[in-house]
């Protein structure tokens, strides 16, 4: 592509003359002709890599401790050579648009030669524990580490319930890959991820050595829950803590839990309450998001609350709510996320028993969590009016 032609593509989509908003699909449609030599790495480039992790890549994209890499190109033919449009489309997955956003990156001047390598998928009941994360080489000198959110499997979700109280498997997995992946190997890296995956980040980048935390040039938290306390305070944290870019939608409730002292990036999103946790469905405007003013009242509200139970609660009393609804989910063969939405939660409590829930040994710990709920809700609201 000659020079001038790019340099008015990125004019154009700069001024925001993209005939309305769109989201990673159409950034790729319009600002895929551009290359990296022309208009560096970018926040949009980030999701767009941290949304490429959804997709599962095993036997396809070169295992940790190869020295192979794939192009995107040959990721997207081989993935696509296995899994056709229908199935992909009739897919219960949580995050079903990832292959076809790797066949977007595919089709782009800017991302198709991108080198993928690295790539570690884990899944292991016992410990509970959901890690996926690959490494990205774009070819202008940026290597993005890209770690997976939580996935569509009941074991993952289960797993974040430990994010409150203590170190869960996938952290201690992503701070093991951050080392191997940059054992021996000089150059700068990013790291990035959605979800929990920008707790990995955050959490890798805070936990690895002096050595290896000098390498790290930026960290993005796309509305990724925060750490504990304890590491938010420490000096370790403190020296990554510059580097950290916070990036939230306008309805925030996952991206304000536990602790966090980064000021977020608020971005708005075509949909509505908690679905604007989708990161497909966030705006984008040129080469950037559409930001919003300021977050929800509503998400803020309920981000509170939820905080202010998690706050209450003893950890034991979190751990046996965690496993009394583990057995009853594991009794009923329920494994994916999509099985308890499918039910919703009347569907759900009739589903697993609430003779089991409601156990003479369940129902004091039952009636103590689940009561606490409502008692958050009124505490935060009496301080809200007191303070108004």
């Amino acid at each position: 592509m000659r020079q001038d032609s790019v340099r008015s593509i990125i004019k154009a989509v700069d001024k925001g003359d993209t005939g309305g908003m769109g989201n990673l699909s159409t950034y790729l449609a319009q600002y895929g002709d551009v290359p990296f030599s022309q208009a560096g790495f970018n926040e949009v480039d980030n999701l767009v890599l941290s949304y490429l992790s959804y997709v599962e890549l095993d036997g396809i994209v070169p295992p940790l401790g190869s020295a192979e890499a794939v192009t995107v190109r040959e990721a997207a033919a081989a993935f696509f050579a296995h899994h056709g449009e229908d199935e992909l489309r009739a897919s219960r997955s949580l995050n079903k648009k990832a292959p076809f956003l790797l066949r977007d990156m595919a089709r782009s001047a800017r991302f198709c030669d991108a080198r993928l390598s690295c790539y570690v998928s884990q899944l292991d009941r016992e410990p509970r524990m959901q890690f996926t994360a690959l490494l990205v080489e774009t070819g202008d000198a940026v290597r993005y580490v890209a770690f997976r959110g939580t996935g569509d499997e009941l074991v993952s979700w289960w797993e974040d319930v430990g994010l409150s109280f203590k170190t869960i498997p996938a952290q201690t997995a992503a701070l093991r890959y951050l080392a191997a992946v940059l054992d021996g190997d000089p150059r700068p890296v990013c790291l990035g991820g959605h979800s929990k995956g920008g707790n990995l980040a955050v959490y890798a980048a805070t936990a690895c050595d002096d050595t290896l935390r000098s390498r790290i040039t930026a960290v993005y938290d796309n509305d990724g829950p925060g750490l504990s306390a304890e590491l938010t305070g420490s000096p370790q944290y403190a020296a990554i803590r510059p580097l950290i870019r916070r990036i939230v939608p306008q309805y925030c409730v996952v991206g304000m839990l536990f602790e966090h002292d980064v000021a977020c990036e608020i971005v708005r999103s075509g949909a509505k309450g908690l679905m604007q946790h989708d990161c497909m469905t966030w705006e984008v405007e040129g080469s950037g998001f559409r930001r919003a003013p300021r977050l929800s009242r509503r998400s803020v509200y309920l981000g509170r609350v939820l905080q202010d139970w998690i706050g209450h609660t003893t950890t034991e009393q979190k751990v046996q709510l965690a496993e009394l609804l583990i057995a009853a989910c594991d009794e009923r063969a329920l494994t994916q996320v999509a099985d308890v939405m499918e039910l919703g939660l009347s569907g759900l409590l009739k589903t697993i028993g609430w003779r089991q829930l409601l156990a003479r040994s369940n129902r004091k710990t039952l009636a103590a969590l689940l009561g606490s709920i409502p008692r958050a809700a009124v505490t935060r609201t009496r301080r809200a009016t007191s303070s108004s």
